[in-house]
């Protein structure tokens, strides 16, 4: 309450003295039409009038026309002794009933000091409150008994000051117009906040436990991911929803007894689910096709088969898991589970065994087991399979697949192979495009096998002796295969026929008769390369009777064979021994056979020959 002297400067120079609170609700008569009047007044005079509907609120308005001299315009006051609420131009007012609203005017060169309007809980003036320019004021503070100080701050526009130990604040050099504020004074009284104790699907907090009476308090609201607002919803403080908050915040002001929050209408959402192949989902044990963030999830594979590792990276929704279990904060799907079977030699990088358990984006890559190698088909034929894709990455299956086999197809020739096959299991095993080749025999086919894969496969080659014409002549003893021949003959023999050559009784076979690339050793005789014919075997045989000497040579039929003389050899291949015979060397006359003289001609040996020496007495 202002004391005489305040009241008396501020009636005659209209300086605001008090700034209330924006938006106070103001009632100053009633209209039955629902409209009101909103007056302003300048240096006693109306300048301005409009109607307004009731509940409406509108922004204080700039200086209006009419001021006197060179007064300066401070501001609004609801009251015309300038004792009622200062409203600023820009401040809020909602109008509740017909308002006057009267301009406060300072004289020139004076500056007022103003106090708060609301003074609750302690009294504050100011000596002097007109101030001329460059003057000073002292500002004297003091709480009542009822009232507590908190945080207690006393700011002259808007600049925090420090009381003195006497509580008083001194304000020097005023060049301007000193707007004081008060805050941080509460009332003894203090009043409980009670928040729901099981908060389900929000988050609500208060700014304060307990306030004082007739302080204010804020409320934070989070609605929590998976559940949603109905058309319940409310925060209810003592029974009485509190305005929707939009930005999350509720702002509570001017409390004046304990207040108890519950909040309703806040339900969990119901998400889908969905599942892929050989997956079941239930929810406490019931196939669910749909949960809340409250439920945890099961998942299990069919029999049969197992969940990979890859699983929860391919689960298309928010999700968590907990256990083992799931818990969705949005609609779900979980991917496949395919079973995957390596064929025969077939291996799947990554896998230990011959089955693998997948999701539809993994990427399994296929190579062949140690030893055999992937046909160059094989790709291809995989694509082919239900539900295959391929990338670089690899191939991914959208159903249960099979891999096909592959075998190994061997066709060897002799003690070599000849060709290797991989083949995809049931497919036509391929033929050779070349034959192979052997020594003295002639290939002939291959051994039968199947025509369509079904394992892995050794083909040998069939062979064929060669075929060789072979002719044996007189005075020999042959076999083949251990049949015994003495006469000449030609033979068909083949090289797997064992052959041995020998000469007939009283002949000898002439060195180099059996040529050795013709007829090769084996262990119990010959083998024959080509075709050949053992000539006749003849002897040519020099006898002498007289000296006792003989000497045969064996020959081919047909060979050719100089006649020994003797006498003009400078090293005769024999030597008569003519000691006590009275013959010598000189008295030899030459060889004679069939009464014709042979000396040093040569001969063909066409049949054969016994020489005789003949002698000169």
């Amino acid at each position: 309450m202002m004391d005489r002297m305040s009241v008396a400067i501020f009636i005659g120079i209209a300086v605001v003295v008090s700034v209330g609170a924006a938006g106070t609700l103001l009632v100053l008569g009633d209209s039955d039409e629902g409209k009101f009047t909103l007056t302003y007044h300048m240096n006693g005079n109306k300048v301005s009038e409009k109607n307004v509907s009731a509940g409406t609120q509108i922004t204080i308005a700039e200086e209006h026309g009419g001021r006197n001299g060179s007064d300066r315009f401070v501001g609004w006051n609801t009251r015309s002794d300038m004792s009622g609420t200062v409203l600023l131009p820009g401040n809020k007012l909602r109008v509740e009933g017909n308002t006057s609203l009267y301009a406060m005017m300072a004289s020139s060169g004076m500056f007022a000091v103003v106090l708060p309007e609301k003074r609750d809980g302690f009294s504050i003036t100011a000596d002097p409150l007109l101030v001329r320019a460059g003057g000073s004021t002292i500002i004297t503070y003091s709480v009542m008994p009822s009232h507590i100080e908190k945080d207690l701050v006393i700011a002259v526009n808007g600049n925090p000051m420090k009381l003195d130990a006497i509580r008083t604040i001194h304000i020097f050099d005023i060049n301007e117009d000193k707007y004081v504020t008060v805050t941080g004074v509460h009332d003894r009284r203090e009043h409980s906040i009670s928040l729901p104790e099981s908060q389900i699907g929000y988050v609500l907090t208060s700014s304060e436990e307990k306030v004082h009476h007739g302080e204010s308090y804020c409320l934070e609201y989070r609605l929590l991911p998976g559940y949603r607002e109905t058309s319940e919803f409310g925060i209810h403080l003592n029974g009485v929803d509190t305005k929707r908050p939009a930005d999350g915040t509720v702002q509570i002001a001017d409390v004046r007894d304990n207040h108890r929050i519950i909040v309703t209408g806040v339900e969990p959402i119901v998400y889908s689910i969905s599942a892929g192949k050989n997956i079941s989902v239930t929810v406490n044990g019931a196939a669910a096709s749909g949960a809340t963030v409250e439920d945890l999830i099961t998942v299990r594979p069919a029999d049969g088969y197992s969940i990979p590792s890859t699983f929860g990276g391919q689960i298309k929704g928010q999700f968590k898991t907990e256990g083992g279990r799931y818990r969705i904060a949005s609609d779900i799907v979980f991917p496949s589970v395919l079973k995957v079977t390596a064929g025969d030699n077939v291996r799947m990088d990554g896998a230990s065994s011959k089955t693998a358990f997948v999701c539809p984006d993994d990427k399994v890559k296929i190579s062949a087991s140690s030893g055999y190698s992937l046909p160059d088909s094989y790709d291809d034929r995989v694509k082919g399979l239900r539900g295959v894709r391929y990338s670089s990455g690899g191939f991914s299956f959208g159903d249960d697949t099979a891999l096909p086999s592959i075998y190994k197809v061997v066709f060897n020739g002799h003690n070599t192979v000849h060709a290797t096959f991989f083949v995809i299991g049931g497919d036509e095993s391929p033929a050779t495009k070349t034959s192979p080749q052997r020594d003295l025999y002639h290939f002939n086919k291959w051994q039968a096998y199947s025509k369509y894969v079904f394992n892995d496969l050794q083909i040998n080659a069939v062979w064929s002796p060669n075929e060789y014409t072979v002719s044996f002549g007189k005075n020999l003893f042959y076999t083949i295969n251990e049949k015994l021949y003495n006469v000449p003959g030609s033979h068909i023999i083949t090289t797997d026929d064992t052959v041995t050559v020998s000469a007939s009784a009283g002949y000898e076979l002439p060195i180099n008769y059996l040529p050795p690339r013709v007829f090769v050793e084996k262990k119990n005789g010959y083998i024959i390369t080509s075709d050949y014919t053992l000539a006749d075997i003849y002897f040519v045989q020099y006898k002498d009777n007289l000296t006792g000497l003989s000497k045969k040579y064996f020959l081919s039929d047909s060979d050719i064979h100089t006649i020994v003389n003797p006498r003009i050899q400078s090293k005769p291949s024999f030597t008569f021994d003519l000691d006590n015979t009275g013959y010598l060397l000189s008295n030899f006359e030459g060889w004679f056979c069939d009464g014709q003289e042979y000396t040093s001609e040569t001969i063909v040996v066409d049949r054969n020959f016994l020489l005789y020496a003949m002698w000169r007495e």
